[in-house]
């Protein structure tokens, strides 16, 4: 691996390190509670060596559990607000995950998870 390459690397594993420790207590006033409680449940699932494919498959794994109602994770249960929602509420909870990261103090992140989503710019 090339040092440009450790350089990305590297900062986007501290970027999802600092996300991870904000989404476990995003406040912001702006966010329902569902999007409170599904910023939560990610940080949970996230590790702190994640890059961007490792990032995005902990949330559609996420958002798998969430869809079945139950958690892939031993002993993690799913928040009561997230569970036994519609698929189209997911769907809209699903969109929102990129501004969670930007309000989590991660844009970078947030881009490259609504490009991934084929969001427009």
């Amino acid at each position: 691996m090339g040092p440009e390459v450790m350089e990305m690397v590297t900062e986007h594993v501290f970027a999802t390190r600092a996300a991870r420790a904000v989404l476990r207590t995003l406040q912001d006033a702006t966010l329902s509670p569902h999007e409170k409680d599904l910023a939560r449940f990610l940080a949970n699932r996230m590790n702190d060596e994640l890059t961007g494919g490792g990032l995005r498959l902990v949330i559609e794994l996420a958002f798998y559990d969430l869809a079945r109602g139950k958690s892939g994770f031993q002993g993690e249960s799913i928040p009561g607000s997230l569970t036994g929602l519609q698929a189209n509420v997911l769907a809209a909870l699903r969109l929102a995950v990129p501004g969670l990261f930007a309000k989590a103090g991660a844009p970078r992140l947030a881009s490259e998870l609504a490009d991934a989503n084929g969001e427009p710019k």
